[in-house]
């Protein structure tokens, strides 16, 4: 049940990730976002698959970015750089935490 739960959340956040119908307000920066998605992405990839979990979530970083201009929207690098430091994050934030 609780792989279920972590694939379909992963699957939405993806799906979101890479549809969203709307713009980011002004007032809120688009990094942050991909940042925040990607933090939840890699800590629920993360503490599913560990190691294969956190480059799994970076391919799909790398994937989504790739994948955006058959959508309509456009590939930033600077995207691809804020999905991977909200990964990365994820994986550091963890490994405190199991050092504690």
């Amino acid at each position: 049940m609780r792989k279920m739960l972590i694939c379909t959340v992963a699957l939405a956040v993806l799906t979101g990730a890479m549809l969203l119908p709307f713009g980011i307000p002004e007032c809120i920066s688009d990094k942050a976002v991909h940042f925040t998605v990607f933090l939840i992405l890699g800590a629920l990839m993360i503490s599913y698959g560990g190691r294969r979990g956190a480059l799994l979530a970076l391919l799909c970083a790398l994937i989504i970015e790739c994948v955006q201009p058959l959508t309509g929207r456009t590939f930033e690098n600077t995207d691809m750089i804020a999905n991977a430091t909200g990964v990365m994050t994820a994986w550091i934030c963890r490994k405190r935490c199991l050092q504690k």
